[in-house]
């Protein structure tokens, strides 16, 4: 846009203001606006409107250039000259970006990138359709949302984990899950069974526990990008053959400050019911037998059995599940403020997520039963998730060519889980095992105000004992608990010395203390119902600091060529004290010291990683785009006879539209790309150590005595795993080729990828011969292959404006 050129008098300040729109009239709320080459810009509204102003020596000439931005849509630039007023309006319009061929993509370590640029397959996930998912788990919120991913809860109890990985696995004893980065620092994501164990999975004899992936408020996130494969996560090395998720957080901007609250509620319920058989009740043989774990007992004069006779009273039978369940609900509220000048910016966000699973809580207990005789359970709302966040952000220019900024996220998540269904403790083997014409109601004994099941529904002692536990016990005497409080954040300083090199350096950590409860009080099945109790403490600390150099060719000698080259430190720590007591003495009195047998176990964790990096990127032409990367990894968790480790990349892009017209096609590129990327051996794999805790060897066919006790003096016994100084990574190599399109004037587009993924020097545990003072070893050897194809299609049917329908398959 070119308007008369006068010169401005008498302003210190003039205004740019106007509306960002799409192709068909509708506001984009959001949309960045920028005066390029100067640091003021601001976003619109929720009407499209925007307002930028402006010293007046910024625009002295009368000119000035201002881009306009919007996440899905290309960026428009336009040029604006002043007609000597204070204010000048301009009206941007952007058209989609179907395929978000134009959109900045995170590469990974500070690297930054044109989406039609890369080589490789990179998923960009719009924060707007995590936010609308109605999750408050980052990881759940993207299901659906990325080709490849494949995501699933462990159970639908309030804040559990998910299981979630990309490309299928590639390892036997690692893990699964992808590598996660916020704001170019990895974060903990694992998760922590009250065992002590990290596992994507609890075990079978643990409760449920959150993930830390849900400690992320989703409103705080500016952009996610998902690298899928080694092809796209190379630069990460060691850390990153299971892919990696990007995730950038929001920033303030300039312009006058902003504050918005949002809140959105939900409900949810049990989508799946189990059919269980009415025909036969409690016993055997066609018997009645009281307390039997079986359910072939007398023919039960019910509806559907084959020998129904309605002239013949009925026999009643107990809907387990539909008493015991009902609806739960979501609730999230959060608070954002943030704003800046042109030195400093802000951002300020305070979020509270409230989740209460699908199963009765206490006061719907005490409408199904005539009294509770006054009892008070241990917990009365079985399963529930609360979560608060604080996130603080910010950045201030010290000079025009040094900027510092920081970030810093508090939470504080408190939950309460049930024992998983699959276990016998748990609350699935009572409602699927009881017997149709066994009334689970009351779950104490009327008379003892004992434990009550169908395997024993008149104890004669606390104890019990019982086959499994009645779900109600599970809900309301069970106890599994979680409180975690966890700090993250960074601090980055980039330089830019000359106007062809930029230097970073970004340091951070994250740090987490977690304590877990789970108490099966006595009278629970285990044990002969003795009870038994865990407590556990978790401290857990990692810090990791990037030293980034940026070469740009364009300016150092007119050549498209970007080198980036770098450093990183990076250190995890973890502590756990495990307290573990067993055959509870008073009833309902729950402190270590009301346990007969007592037994402490600390666990210590330490992996020191020392990295160099560095990747070079060219343009030929604007139509071929080549990249190459090399990263080199040492870990203390790597044999000492081969401590360091080298991944490489390659990948290249053709835009063939620049050169060729094909009917229907506006554009189209083809992708090749050769990645490799590892996982790391577990911690310590390399020592060959000494416990005390240890219990016989070979199966227990040996026994040294418990608690390396001799002779009434405890000692240490060498471990049963034999150490191994030759372990390497296990190190995955993908070749990956695709092809984009969009056709029908950009309206459609469609995106095909195939890949074959081999992982070697996978890491497994071994049987050795007795001789070697040990009965395992661990060791490189394996090999897994995947390969897929996978086709993306997203299209804009209908595009009017007040009405749009976007499609994506």
């Amino acid at each position: 846009m070119f308007l008369t050129v006068t010169t401005l008098v008498g302003f210190d300040t003039v205004t740019i203001s106007g509306t960002i729109v799409d192709g068909s009239g509708n506001p984009l709320p959001g949309a960045n606006i920028i005066l390029v080459n100067t640091p003021h810009g601001g976003a619109a509204d929720s009407q499209g409107f925007y307002s930028i102003t402006v010293p007046t020596n910024t625009v002295s000439d009368n000119k000035a250039t201002i881009r306009a931005s919007f996440i899905g849509f290309r960026s428009t630039v336009d040029s604006v000259s002043f007609l000597g007023e204070k204010e000048t309006v301009v009206n941007l319009v952007l058209v989609q970006d179907v395929l978000g061929l134009e959109t900045v993509v995170v590469t990974g370590l500070g690297g930054l990138e044109e989406k039609k640029k890369l080589g490789v397959l990179i998923e960009s996930v719009k924060p707007e359709t995590a936010q609308k998912s109605g999750e408050t788990n980052i990881v759940t919120a993207l299901r659906g949302s990325v080709p490849g991913l494949e995501i699933r809860k462990t159970s639908g109890d309030a804040g559990t984990n998910a299981y979630f990985r990309i490309r299928g696995t590639g390892t036997i004893s690692g893990g699964h899950e992808p590598l996660i980065i916020i704001d170019g620092l990895p974060v903990n994501s694992s998760t922590r069974t009250v065992g002590g164990d990290e596992s994507v999975q609890s075990p079978r004899n643990r409760s449920e526990a959150s993930s830390r992936t849900s400690d992320i408020n989703i409103d705080d996130i500016a952009s996610i990008e998902v690298l899928k494969g080694a092809a796209a996560s190379a630069i990460y090395g060691s850390r990153a053959s299971n892919g990696v998720i990007l995730i950038t957080t929001k920033s303030g901007k300039t312009g006058k400050m902003q504050i918005t609250y949002k809140t959105q509620h939900g409900l949810s319920g049990i989508n799946k019911d189990y059919p269980l058989q009415a025909w036969f009740g409690q016993g055997a043989g066609g018997d009645t037998i009281t307390n039997s774990t079986f359910s072939w007992g007398r023919p039960l004069n019910t509806p559907g059995a084959p020998w129904y006779s309605p002239s013949q009273q009925e026999d009643k039978t107990y809907d387990h599940l539909g008493s015991i369940s009902g609806l739960g609900l979501t609730k999230e509220q959060s608070l954002i403020a943030s704003g800046g000048n042109d030195k400093t910016t802000f951002y300020l966000s305070f979020g509270r997520a409230y989740e209460k699973s699908h199963w009765i809580d206490w006061n719907s207990y005490k409408d199904l039963v005539p009294t509770t005789y006054g009892h008070e359970p241990n917990r009365e709302t079985p399963s529930d998730y609360t979560r608060y966040t604080i996130r603080l952000k910010g950045s201030h220019l010290l000079r025009e060519n040094l900027t510092l900024s920081s970030s810093i996220s508090y939470i504080n998540v408190k939950t309460n889980n049930i024992a998983r269904a699959h276990t016998t403790d748990g609350i699935g083997r009572g409602l699927l095992a009881t017997p149709p014409d066994f009334n689970l109601l009351p779950y104490l004994n009327p008379q003892t105000q004992y434990h009550r099941s169908s395997t024993n529904e008149s104890p004669a002692a606390p104890q019990g004992p019982h086959s499994w536990n009645n779900p109600y016990w599970v809900l309301f005497e069970m106890m599994q608990e979680q409180e975690l409080n966890r700090a993250y954040g960074n601090i980055k300083i980039d330089y830019k010395p000359i106007a062809w090199a930029t230097i970073g350096y970004n340091v951070g950590a994250d740090y987490s203390f977690d304590k877990r409860l789970d108490l099966l009080p006595i009278g629970t099945y285990r044990n002969g119902g003795i009870g038994r109790m865990f407590r556990n403490l978790n401290n857990s600390l990692e810090w990791d600091a990037n030293f980034i150099i940026t070469l740009d060719g364009n300016s150092l000698f007119g050549q498209p060529t970007k080198l980036t080259i770098g450093h990183n430190l990076n250190s995890r720590a973890s502590n756990t004290i495990k307290n573990l007591g067993s055959e509870q003495i008073v009833s309902n009195y729950f402190q270590m010291e009301n346990f007969s047998s007592q037994t402490i176990t600390e666990y210590i964790s330490l992996i020191n990683t020392a990295s160099v990096f560095a990747q070079v990127t060219h343009d030929i032409l604007d139509e071929i785009y080549l990249t190459a990367a090399l990263r080199q990894d040492g870990s203390s968790t790597f044999g000492p006879a081969d401590r360091n480790h080298l991944f490489k990349k390659i990948s290249g892009a053709w835009d063939f539209t620049k050169r060729f017209t094909i009917p229907f096609v506006n554009y189209g590129k083809f992708r090749a790309a050769y990645g490799e990327a590892g996982e790391q051996p577990e911690v310590y794999s390399i020592y060959s150590g000494y416990v005390s805790d240890n219990i016989g060897y070979f199966e227990n066919k040996v026994s040294l005595g418990k608690a390396g006790v001799y002779g009434g003096v405890l000692g240490y016994v060498s471990d049963s795993r034999l150490g191994n100084q030759a372990i390497r990574p296990e190190r995955r190599a993908e070749n990956e080729a695709g092809l984009d399109l969009e056709l029908l004037d950009n309206r459609f587009g469609l995106s095909l990828t195939g890949y074959r993924a081999t992982s070697n020097d996978v890491i497994f545990t071994m049987d050795v011969a007795p001789s070697t003072g040990s009965d395992t070893y661990t060791a490189n050897g394996a090999i897994i292959e995947n390969k897929g194809l996978e086709l993306s299609l997203k299209g804009n049917i209908i595009d009017k404006k007040g009405f749009k329908w976007s499609s994506r398959f």
